[in-house]
């Protein structure tokens, strides 16, 4: 595998429909992960109801001001994907399953989805794999990542100071 290739991602910018619902009042709603396997909906006039109203929502056009890049947003690496709950830029997805349910329906049609989206039509056990692969990018080092960068330093000195240095 090569270097473009090692963290499963182009970083690219994508209009895959989510942010085009969000701003055309066509959000099906929030999908809520009570407990492992159990998922429901939550319509979106229920939230609305006691929410404050959404901003905008229009992605990478906020910074670029070209029409084209209305409602794309910026694609993240897939390493340790399985950790990284929720998904999609606003966190409307709770799990890769649907994730995946959401790719294999072809995102939501809009007039400038990417045109890569599109229905996949997979099938259970393809889907099952999918996921399964998803689960397997996960690092086996995770633990002494995670430990790291919540402590930046190694025996109590921030990274890049001299050893035996005195404050001022």
């Amino acid at each position: 595998m090569g270097e473009r290739y090692a963290l499963f991602a182009d970083f690219g910018f994508h209009n895959t429909g989510v942010g085009w619902a969000r701003s055309h009042g066509r959000e099906p709603g929030l999908a809520v992960e009570l407990a492992a396997g159990t998922v429901v909906q939550v319509d979106q006039r229920q939230l609305d109801s006691f929410s404050e109203p959404q901003p905008s929502d229009v992605g990478r056009y906020e910074i670029t001001l070209d029409p084209a890049d209305r409602w794309s947003y910026k694609t993240p690496s897939l390493r340790n994907v399985a950790l990284t709950a929720p998904y999609m830029h606003d966190g409307s997805l709770p799990t890769p399953a649907a994730v995946v349910d959401f790719y294999d329906r072809g995102g939501i049609d809009n007039p400038g989805r990417d045109e890569r989206i599109r229905s996949l039509n997979l099938s259970v056990a393809e889907k099952t794999a999918l996921v399964a692969f998803l689960d397997s990018l996960t690092g086996s080092d995770v633990q002494r990542l995670v430990a790291r960068a919540r402590a930046p330093w190694a025996g109590g000195e921030p990274a890049g100071a001299a050893s035996g240095a005195q404050e001022s």
